[in-house]
């Protein structure tokens, strides 16, 4: 479900902002709750920054469990540092709290 709020200019119809309804899926199973999240539309051309961390972790017995997290994020080229900065310091959290959780399974 979509919804935005629109301007006309010239006869032409521009997305000012908008929001969606959203739900997480993992593995084919729906987890949590719907949550509205704003969207954000670009006027001009985007670049995307991603940042990719993985961690692996000895379980025992000669297994081991791999965790990859990667986030993709499209912003305007003049903000590209300042999200990739944003978007590593989320991953990080992402992973050590994956990482977190994994190990109080493991006891």
């Amino acid at each position: 479900m979509v919804s935005e709020q629109t301007r006309t200019s010239k006869d032409k119809l521009t997305k000012s902002h908008g929001t969606v309804v959203v739900s997480k899926t993992i593995l084919g199973s729906t987890v949590g709750n719907e949550e509205k999240i704003e969207i954000r539309p670009f006027v001009t051309d985007t670049a995307n920054v991603a940042v990719s961390y993985g961690a692996t972790i000895n379980v025992g017995d000669r297994n081991f469990l791999r965790m990859e997290i990667r986030v993709s994020v499209p912003c305007y080229k003049e903000e590209i540092e300042d999200v990739y900065h944003q978007t590593r310091e989320y991953v990080e959290n992402l992973l050590s709290n994956e990482i977190s959780k994994a190990k109080k399974e493991m006891i």
